[in-house]
């Protein structure tokens, strides 16, 4: 409601000193996207410099957004709720990161066998979820599936690259966490935990309202 207020607010300054006929609806709907996403980004990167995962945090979240856009994925159904569930899942993600990674250099052909299988079978049964309030066309669906492919096929190609030889950050394993993430969001495992993480917090501001 805050960031509602905020945008409705620079949207009117924006089309009171313009010469241009802006929409004031449309202006703001899209100054609350942006206000939104440098909110969640912030909250995130300070959550993870406090907890000593921002490299790792910020790969796996970046990870995740790229696939998003191709693969859909379950939503939370509120801003708040969205934000909470980002900042509940990145940094630990980013936390577990660290903590496996002497692990995953002593298993890393085990772990990546692994995890080519999952992402091949989430591909080819769930890829693309589905997209939020938005009807796919065949065309769509098409290209969003073979798009994910693709990235997965590029990143299976570099993945025999030396690059973490190059930096003292699990590079690898940061874009690993986030990609299986976001596949984990379009299998109905996926929509169920996210849904149930979704009511929990509805109930817990739902409280917070009654004692208001």
């Amino acid at each position: 409601m805050m960031i509602r207020n905020w945008s409705n607010k620079l949207a009117e300054s924006i089309y009171s000193s313009s010469d241009r006929a802006y929409s004031v609806p449309v202006l703001a709907y899209g100054i609350q996207i942006v206000l939104s996403s440098l909110i969640k980004a912030a909250l995130l990167l300070f959550i993870a410099w406090i907890t000593s995962t921002f490299w790792t945090t910020l790969i796996a979240a970046f990870s995740f957004s790229v696939l998003r856009t191709f693969s859909g994925g379950v939503h939370c159904t509120t801003y708040g709720r969205c934000l909470g569930t980002s900042l509940l899942f990145f940094p630990f993600f980013g936390w577990l990161t660290i903590v496996s990674y002497p692990w995953y250099l002593k298993n890393e052909f085990v772990f990546f066998s692994l995890f080519f299988l999952y992402s091949l079978s989430v591909i080819w049964i769930w890829v693309p979820g589905k997209w939020d309030t938005k009807h796919l066309t065949h065309s769509d669906w098409t290209f969003k599936g073979r798009s994910v492919l693709l990235i997965f096929i590029i990143f299976s190609i570099l993945y025999i690259l030396p690059i973490e030889s190059y930096t003292e950050v699990p590079v690898l394993l940061s874009v690993i966490m986030g990609w299986m993430f976001q596949l984990f969001t379009v299998t109905p495992a996926g929509y169920n935990t996210i849904g149930a993480i979704d009511k929990r917090f509805s109930k817990i501001f739902e409280r917070r309202n009654i004692h208001a």
